[in-house]
Formats: structure tokens, C-alpha cells, sequence
């Protein structure tokens, strides 16, 4: 069973991923740990790979970016099952934020 068949089932990704509920702040962040550029579950030793939060606009992002003649970026908000999108040739080549914004408050660095 894959972790997206067993988080459908149980209705709890976090424990599909990391192999415990997640709990506060002090107790989830003792059962995990950041390897160089992995998330690892001390649980159950999955390993994820991690990034940075970067909050960049538009313009910028459009900048760095090879676009095809005569076809422009958009933007707009949709709402549905990101994998179908994803398959969707519709969506070709798209880049879907998928995190809510309130990740952003969640996870900041604490002074």
C-alpha cells in the first residue's frame, strides 16, 4: 500500500508519512530531524527531501523562467485534486501551490 493509499484510509497524512500523529510542537518536532537537505522521521525512519520557503513575485519567478514565444504565464486559483491536475493535459508544464497560506505563519522562524 502506498503512504497516499494508506493517508486516504486512516484520513491522517502526517501519520501515513511519518509514522505518528502529530501532537505539539515540543513532542512532533522530538520524533523528526533535518538531515542536510532530508526530513527524517525518527520514528520510522522515512527520509523526505526539503527545501526553502521562498516568497517571491510573480515577476520575478517570470524571470527566471524560458517561456515559448507567443504563450504567457497566468495566474489563477483552482481547487481540486492536484495528481488529476497534474495528469491533465490541460495543465501541461503547469506549477501548482498546493499549501495553504497559513503555512506561512505556521513554520516561521521563531525570534
Amino acid at each position: 500500500m502506498s503512504v497516499a493509499d494508506s493517508a486516504s484510509e486512516s484520513g491522517d497524512w502526517f501519520q501515513a508519512l511519518t509514522g505518528f500523529t502529530e501532537a505539539g510542537y515540543s513532542e512532533t518536532r522530538a520524533k523528526l530531524a533535518v538531515e542536510g537537505e532530508e526530513l527524517v522521521s525518527r520514528v520510522n525512519g522515512r527520509r523526505y527531501a526539503v527545501g526553502r520557503l521562498e516568497l517571491v513575485k510573480l515577476a520575478t519567478l517570470r524571470g527566471r523562467v524560458a517561456m515559448p514565444p507567443k504563450r504567457r504565464s497566468r495566474l489563477g486559483c483552482i481547487r481540486g485534486d492536484v495528481r488529476a491536475l497534474h495528469a491533465s493535459p490541460e495543465f501541461e508544464g503547469a506549477l501548482f501551490q498546493v499549501a495553504p497560506s497559513s503555512i506561512c505563519s505556521r513554520w516561521s522562524v521563531r525570534r
